[in-house]
């Protein structure tokens, strides 16, 4: 009867963590403090104070732009939602949001989002390899 108990729970913890097949991705939602700053597909999620950034903005507008360019390649049943980016800011925070250090590392607010990046203009190229990676 203990076995029977445990195997149903265990079988209801698991199922309540999968999402149903057709199911909408879900929109990564900024936890307090982080503004969106939109650019077409692009969505960085930043704090408040860097929104006046004009690097940012143009951050944004460049993935977008790139990430236009490499969506005209692909099959058109391949466009998906837009691409959400968080701007850390700095290794320790993007560590301890993604468990992983790099220039542009996937995931972000704890996985909702499909970037994470500290942001430095040098590293614009792997940026849009990171985009790319995820269209």
């Amino acid at each position: 009867m203990r076995l029977r108990a445990l195997i149903l729970a265990l079988a209801l913890l698991v199922a309540g963590g999968q999402a149903a097949i057709g199911d909408p991705p879900p929109v990564p939602v900024a936890p307090t403090g982080l503004r969106p700053l939109r650019a077409g597909r692009i969505t960085l999620l930043v704090p408040p104070a860097d929104l006046a950034r004009p690097e940012l903005a143009a951050l944004a507008a460049e993935l977008d732009r790139a990430a236009a360019a490499m969506a005209a390649r692909l099959p058109p049943a391949a466009a998906g939602p837009p691409v959400a980016i968080v701007v850390e800011p700095d290794y320790v925070a993007q560590a301890r949001d993604t468990g992983r250090v790099g220039e542009a590392v996937s995931g972000g607010l704890g996985g909702t989002a499909d970037l994470a990046l500290v942001w430095d203009p040098r590293d614009g190229d792997a940026y849009r390899f990171a985009v790319a990676q995820v269209l």
